[in-house]
């Protein structure tokens, strides 16, 4: 197998984006944007709901 070099590989992200919102907010962003969650700290549940509109011949993510 071929050495990988993986200087050729790396990706640069732009500094993340904190979002604190108050409970009962929503966010809505592009589902193509990198995007994850923080830990929750709290000893309660955190609900999220996600939905994907798409036309039927677009590949789903």
């Amino acid at each position: 197998m071929a050495a990988v070099d993986r200087m050729r590989y790396t990706v640069r992200c732009p500094r993340p984006i904190n979002l604190e919102a108050k409970a009962g907010t929503i966010s809505m962003f592009d589902g193509r944007v990198l995007h994850g969650g923080a830990v929750n700290h709290s000893d309660k549940f955190r609900y999220v709901m996600t939905n994907s509109c798409v036309m039927s011949f677009i590949r789903q993510q």
